[in-house]
């Protein structure tokens, strides 16, 4: 597994000096770096949402609603037409030939992307402050 840590490198006060962007192995080793590492691998990406002072509304919009909703039908539409393809070719024994074949991969494709972007439309808006870091890079 992997966690989402931030990192973060305070200044010498006896040299009141400026240190320079170190990756996380030298600047422990580094003679006047302190270094700290925190980590907040149980949090929401709302928090980081609000880290970064990004807005994100906790509510729903009837812009949030019609931008979801349309994503809901295209995405049924497309797992639809897909499935429909593939019923074809495997039924139809005039289809069974390596062009027809190639065809069915496309729209097999196309279901799989489908599928994911239903997916996605299930966890955006304002869905998006509930999830976990796991989640929301799933999701990515």
């Amino acid at each position: 597994m992997f966690s989402l840590c931030f990192c973060s490198v305070t200044v010498d006060p006896v040299l009141q000096t400026d240190l320079p962007k170190f990756t996380a192995p030298y600047a422990s080793s580094h003679p006047i770096a302190r270094f700290a590492m925190v980590c907040y691998d149980n949090e929401s990406v709302g928090f980081f949402y609000n880290i970064s002072k990004k807005n994100i509304s906790d509510t729903w919009k009837p812009k949030d609603v019609v931008v979801v909703a349309l994503g809901m039908f295209v995405c049924a539409f497309v797992i639809f037409a897909n499935i429909l393809v593939m019923l074809a070719i495997f039924i139809n024994r005039r289809f069974h030939y390596p062009i027809y074949y190639l065809l069915g991969n496309l729209a097999a494709a196309d279901l799989f992307a489908g599928i994911s972007y239903l997916y996605l439309m299930f966890h955006t808006g304002p869905w998006t402050i509930k999830l976990s870091i796991y989640q929301w890079f799933v999701r990515q």
